[in-house]
């Protein structure tokens, strides 16, 4: 694989390690596939210049031009975890979710309609006149289809079929745009993406990597600002109510990132939850002691704390928030009466309840 500052070439299939300028270390994902270290570390470095960049298409362009399966972000999950992982540290906004969702025959003109905030259900339903669209849609194409999810189809509809309003009130930085509209059978073609279950699953876990993310860059700066800032003549991180708070941020950090590993290469729904509940709760917490250690000058622009809070909620309400998902676990489970082993502790049978 060959790697410039801002452009991409991609040899999966032909990887030659030797090129390298020190050793390549292959790490196994969980489904078998091997991804060099040093590989994964030039994508996720061009990827972090690409997001300090205002094209907000850029990534997903490069690497649908370098000829990168989409499939391959899905079946290499180290891939698909530093790359949303880094978005959240970067506080970034891309179109890399659309391209997560969609699968092999991904095209870049196009955008994903995702459910409302707080909604987990698909965005399109269908009807007697066609296809009622309600969701929103990050950094939409102007120009290209949108994919509509319906709950046993997906379809493309043309932009000048539905009406696209900015929703950047909470996080104007998102981009994320309102979609809605009522579109005509005529109108609409099959989309040849992934089904809605499967699309779920994927973008929750992919969601859940970017909550790491963001909450690895709170707690980072945080820490940071508690060893600067002094009071009665220390520094406020020596106080042991401050080391307390920040130690279980942290262990809420650690504790949700084993658990979005260890559902990294199943595609049941209950592991997209749980990792999904984790990694939400755990970006709140690091983004509420963030607030709470800053004091007033959190709630500055200046200081840029809220960059990072409204990110993590918006993150967090897309497909269902955490609390949320907490709730639908509980109904499946007790729908199923069985209860998952996760993949943590060696094993995917379930246990009966009697």
């Amino acid at each position: 694989m060959v790697l410039q500052p801002c452009d991409i070439h991609l040899r999966w299939r032909g990887r030659r390690p030797a090129r390298h300028h020190r050793p390549a270390h292959a790490r196994p994902s969980p489904r078998g596939a091997i991804m060099i270290t040093d590989e994964l570390t030039m994508v996720v470095d061009t990827a972090r210049t690409m997001f300090e960049s205002e094209d907000r298409h850029a990534l997903v362009d490069q690497l649908v031009s370098a000829g990168i399966e989409p499939d391959d972000l899905h079946v290499f999950e180290q891939l698909t975890g530093a790359l949303m992982t880094e978005q959240g540290r970067s506080v970034a906004s891309s179109t890399l979710l659309s391209l997560i969702l969609c699968g092999p025959l991904f095209d870049s003109s196009w955008s994903v309609v995702l459910p409302a905030l707080g909604v987990s259900t698909p965005p399109g339903r269908s009807t007697a006149d066609g296809i009622e669209v309600d969701g929103v849609a990050v950094n939409p194409h102007s120009f290209g289809p949108f994919v509509v999810h319906a709950s046993e189809s997906a379809v493309l509809v043309p932009a000048d079929a539905v009406t696209v309003t900015s929703a950047d009130g909470f996080d104007p930085e998102l981009g994320l745009h309102r979609v809605r509209g009522m579109v005509s059978p005529d109108r609409c073609s099959v989309a040849p993406v992934h089904s809605w279950d499967t699309a779920r699953v994927r973008a929750l876990r992919a969601l859940s990597f970017e909550s790491i993310g963001l909450a690895e860059r709170a707690l980072n700066e945080t820490v940071a600002y508690v060893k600067e800032r002094k009071q009665f003549g220390r520094s406020i991180g020596r106080f042991q109510v401050v080391q307390h708070r920040l130690v279980d941020a942290y262990t809420a950090l650690e504790s949700a990132k084993a658990v979005v590993e260890s559902s990294a290469d199943s595609e049941d729904i209950v592991s997209a939850l749980v990792a999904k509940a984790w990694s939400g709760k755990a970006a709140r917490k690091a983004v509420d002691a963030a607030q709470q250690f800053s004091g007033a000058i959190g709630f500055t622009l200046e200081f840029g704390l809220h960059r990072l809070v409204r990110r993590v909620y918006v993150i967090d309400a897309l497909f269902g928030d955490s609390v949320s998902a907490v709730a639908e676990i509980g109904d499946r489970l007790v729908a199923s009466a069985v209860v998952p082993r996760s993949a943590a502790f060696g094993s995917r049978d379930g246990v009966a309840v009697r």
